[in-house]
């Protein structure tokens, strides 16, 4: 086995077609791999993505929608706290969901 000093690595990021280059000093050789679709990593790329730097229409726009959702679910979380306040029949069961919702997040912070 080649000591690891021996080879450079790029990893190549493409949305779509993510790819690793090797190239191997001493034989001097370049080795391209394109990675297999694996749904757990297109996911991952989904949350790699690093906003409004990077160039293209389809990148901007996914900054947008990004920042879009992240708004309307707090308006949807503000107006859903506005709402379960004013209504007092409702109150037990939102301090119900509420300290479920704490829960869950202590739970997962605690599982990490």
């Amino acid at each position: 086995m080649q000591h690891p000093a021996q080879r450079l690595i790029i990893n190549v990021l493409n949305f779509w077609h993510p790819k690793r280059l090797t190239y191997d000093i001493a034989a001097k050789k370049l080795r391209t791999e394109e990675k297999k679709f694996a749904w757990v990593e297109f996911f991952a790329r989904l949350h790699q993505r690093v906003g409004y730097g990077q160039a293209g229409f389809l990148n901007q726009l996914w900054a947008v929608l990004v920042d879009v959702f992240c708004v309307t679910t707090l308006v949807w979380i503000c107006t859903g706290l506005y709402l379960w306040w004013k209504l007092p029949m409702t109150r037990k069961w939102g301090w119900v969901a509420i300290g479920g919702g704490i829960a869950s997040i202590a739970i997962l912070m605690m599982t990490l």
